[in-house]
């Protein structure tokens, strides 16, 4: 893991959510196969495993990614996350799957 990074470091909210970056080693096919969804979906590599992970989660009986980190999607959008412009124009749940 790498140094963390403060979602809410140019919102002036009091309360600050931390990111960290992980890392994770996947077969060259599952990586182009992710990238390929990325692309067609509009969004991210990060966003859209974010969604997988927050789907894993709330399937194992858990509080999934963006229940407990409720700036996170805002985060995701402003790195190009999960089609950014759209998702700025439209209601948005924080649901990127």
């Amino acid at each position: 893991m790498t140094d963390s990074l403060n979602v809410d470091q140019n919102s002036g909210s009091k309360k600050a959510e931390i990111v960290r970056e992980v890392r994770i080693r996947l077969p060259d096919v599952i990586v182009l196969d992710l990238k390929l969804q990325a692309h067609t979906e509009g969004t991210t590599m990060n966003a859209l495993i974010a969604g997988y992970i927050d789907e894993g989660l709330k399937k194992a009986g858990r509080p999934g990614v963006f229940s407990r980190a409720t700036r996170f999607s805002d985060y995701l959008r402003r790195k190009g996350g999960y089609n950014s412009a759209a998702a700025n124009r439209a209601q948005d749940d924080g649901n990127f799957t």
